[in-house]
């Protein structure tokens, strides 16, 4: 039986579409598309930093922000952890909207870093 490439799905016309998270290249192979990795089951999942949305496309997770090069940072006042997601950097706390401002005491920096005011 002819079965779909790895990267593509059956679409009701009987085609062969390039599956969520995948786009066609020059050559005609499918690459992860922005925001999205390889696994070891040769599927596109997202990306760390990433997180899927309701319409299956990934998006930058709280704390996250796109770069110039469609890759995800840590915003301003957050740091990265060790399971790769992005916390509340020290002087810095979480606002009810999911950003991290200066905590009492603190002020940013020129390079985004929080210092003490005087007095703190």
């Amino acid at each position: 039986m002819c079965m779909c490439s790895a990267g593509y799905r059956v679409t009701d016309i009987d085609m062969c579409m390039c599956s969520a998270g995948y786009r066609v290249t020059d050559i005609d192979m499918y690459m992860c598309s922005a925001g999205y990795r390889v696994t070891d089951i040769d599927m596109c999942m997202c990306s760390a930093g990433y997180r899927v949305t309701d319409i299956d496309m990934c998006m930058c997770s709280a704390g996250y922000r796109v770069t110039d090069i469609d890759m995800c940072m840590c915003s301003a006042g957050y740091r990265v952890t060790d399971i790769d997601m992005c916390m509340c950097s020290a002087g810095y706390r979480v606002t009810d909207i999911d950003m991290c401002i200066c905590s009492a005491g603190y002020r940013v920096t020129d390079i985004d870093m929080y210092m003490c005011y005087v007095g703190y």
